[in-house]
C-alpha cells in the first residue's frame, strides 16, 4: 500500500490500453527511480463522450492502478499525471514585463475568452510565464486550457485510488522536462522533439531552453485509409515528419530547412529505429533517441526488465511528469 512518503512522485500515463507508472524519489538532491511498471489493463483510455455515465470506467481504471501499486509495493503516495496534449488547448501570447500579478490574471482571463467558442467556465485554465523576446522588451505567457469534465474524470479516478493526485501536467511539457534532465544543450539552440504515437507524430519545438510551439502531423494526411502509424512504411513516415518540420521552421522564421535545427530528439510508443537512422543519414543535425534514464540512479533490485532497457523511449512522458517535484 502507498505510504505517506513525500520525497517523490509516482508518474502516471496512459498509453493505448496500457498504464505506465514510474516511482521516483529525491535522494540527496538527485532523483532515483525505484519502480517502473507497464501493465496492459485491457481498458480503453479514450475519454468517454458522456462523462455523466463514466463512473464504471473510472472504477475500473482506479482498480487497475491500485493493483499495480499493491503488487509492486509502491511506497510514494503522491502522483502526477501526464495528460495527452490532444485533450488541451495551448496558446502563447506576448505580455508587457511590467504587468502586475493581477493584470496578468486579467489578461489570461481575456485570452481564454477569445480562445474558445464555449464559455470559459467549462474549462480549467492555467498559465506559465516564459522569458519571451528580450530584444523587443516582451515576456510571454503560455496559457493551457482543459475541459473541466476531463479534469473531473481524472480526479474521480485518483480519488478512488491509494495515490493522491498532486498535479496534472501535459505530456509534451513532461517530455521537455525529461529531455532537459538528461541531455545537454545551449540556450541559443533550436531543438525539436518528435513523439511517435499510434495516431500522429507530435512535434514540439524549444528555443532558449523553453517551449516554443507544438503541432501534430497526422498519418491520415498521407492520404491513407486509416490514421494509423502501422500503415506507413519507414520512408513514408520520414517524409511526413520532414515535411512538417520544414513547414514550421519556415512559417516561424527559424531557418530554411531541418538542418537549421541544432538537435532533434525522437521518442514515443511507436518509435521506429529505421526512421531515426533515416534522419541521421539525410540531415546533418545531432539526432538522438531519447533515453529518460540516461542520468538517473536506479534501484537495481527493482529495475531490470528488457522492455525498459531496450525501449526507454516509451517511458519519456511518464518519467518527465514525475520529475516535477525536483526539477
Amino acid at each position: 500500500m502507498a505510504s505517506q512518503n513525500l520525497n517523490g512522485l509516482v508518474g502516471v500515463s496512459f498509453s493505448s490500453n496500457r498504464i505506465q507508472l514510474v516511482e521516483i524519489e529525491s535522494i540527496g538532491g538527485q532523483y532515483q527511480i525505484n519502480k517502473i511498471i507497464q501493465k496492459n489493463a485491457n481498458l480503453s483510455f479514450d475519454f468517454p463522450l458522456s462523462f455523466e455515465k463514466s463512473s464504471g470506467l473510472t472504477t475500473q481504471i482506479a482498480n487497475a492502478i491500485d493493483e499495480i501499486v499493491e503488487n509492486n509495493q509502491i511506497t510514494v503516495g503522491r502522483a502526477a499525471f501526464a495528460l495527452d496534449s490532444q485533450k488541451v488547448l495551448i496558446k502563447k501570447v506576448p505580455i508587457d514585463p511590467d504587468l502586475s500579478g493581477e493584470e496578468i490574471k486579467n489578461q489570461v482571463s481575456w485570452e481564454a475568452e477569445q480562445f474558445v467558442f464555449h464559455s470559459p467556465d467549462n474549462y480549467v485554465v492555467d498559465f506559465n510565464k516564459l522569458s519571451g523576446d528580450h530584444s523587443r522588451g516582451l515576456n510571454e505567457l503560455l496559457i493551457i486550457m482543459a475541459r473541466k469534465d476531463i479534469i473531473n474524470f481524472l480526479l474521480e479516478i485518483f480519488n478512488k485510488t491509494r495515490l493522491k493526485l498532486q498535479v496534472i501536467d501535459v505530456d509534451i511539457f513532461a517530455a521537455i522536462r525529461a529531455v532537459k534532465a538528461n541531455f545537454d544543450y545551449a540556450d541559443n539552440e533550436k531543438i525539436a522533439l518528435v513523439d511517435l504515437n499510434p495516431q500522429s507524430a507530435k512535434i514540439t519545438l524549444m528555443t532558449r531552453g523553453e517551449y516554443f510551439l507544438s503541432t501534430e502531423a497526422t498519418y491520415e494526411s498521407n492520404e491513407l485509409e486509416k490514421s494509423n502509424l502501422v500503415n506507413l512504411d519507414d520512408d513514408q513516415l520520414t517524409k511526413l515528419i520532414s515535411k512538417e518540420l520544414r513547414r514550421i521552421i519556415l512559417d516561424h522564421k527559424l531557418g530554411r530547412n531541418v538542418e537549421d535545427l541544432d538537435q532533434l530528439f525522437f521518442y514515443g510508443e511507436m518509435l521506429k529505429p529505421q526512421v531515426v537512422e533515416n534522419f541521421q543519414r539525410i540531415y546533418d543535425v545531432r539526432i538522438t533517441k531519447v533515453n529518460p534514464f540516461r542520468k538517473v540512479r536506479f534501484n537495481a533490485r527493482d529495475v531490470g526488465e528488457d522492455l525498459i532497457r531496450n525501449h526507454p523511449e516509451k517511458f519519456v512522458n511518464c518519467v518527465g511528469v514525475a520529475l516535477r517535484n525536483i526539477s
